[in-house]
């Protein structure tokens, strides 16, 4: 595994151009060489310790370095052709396909997941809400709702409430 690890390196820091992976500078060049070295051994098998202890840094800043890479090479064309040039190269993967939309279709799209969204939400709502009243309570209840419907103004619920309530409290 030890000579695998030095193609690796080699080849980062030819890919990188910089001259020692392990040297102590935080440029983007040095900072992406070590972040795509970090990924591309962790998808070889190696422990984040191992990793680590190649280039000089903790188990931590290997985590930082595999979170933070794949999200870098969203916004950072040269860093995607350079990472996917050591992917392809040693985890014989192809390059990401890099797909182009039109903002008119991006904006259709979300508001059509919105949508859909909005409908599952409500689907979810309904089937979880229960009845308040079945069959069996509205043939129990049905004359009493007749009579509070017909005798209750409209405005008035509230004070029928308080009613009711009040009579049920004494029994």
């Amino acid at each position: 595994m030890e000579n695998k690890n030095n193609q690796v390196e080699e080849f980062i820091t030819k890919l990188f151009s910089i001259d020692d992976i392990r040297k102590r500078v935080r440029t983007s060049e040095y900072v992406n060489a070590r972040m795509t070295y970090a990924y591309i051994m962790r998808k070889l098998g190696l422990s984040l310790t191992q990793i680590g202890k190649s280039i000089g840094k903790d188990h931590s800043t290997i985590i930082h370095y595999i979170k933070s890479i794949e999200s870098y090479i969203k916004t950072d064309d040269e860093l995607l052709k350079k990472f996917n040039n050591a992917k392809k190269e040693f985890l014989n993967e192809k390059e990401d396909p890099v797909v182009v939309v039109d903002n008119s279709e991006l904006l259709f799209e979300i508001n059509s997941l919105k949508d859909k969204i909005k409908s599952l939400n409500l689907e979810i709502y309904n089937s979880q809400r229960k009845p308040e009243f079945n069959e069996q309570d509205m043939l129990r209840f049905g004359n009493i709702f007749k009579v509070i419907k017909q005798r209750t103004k409209h405005g008035d619920e509230y004070k029928v409430f308080q009613k009711l309530n009040s009579i049920y409290n004494v029994l």
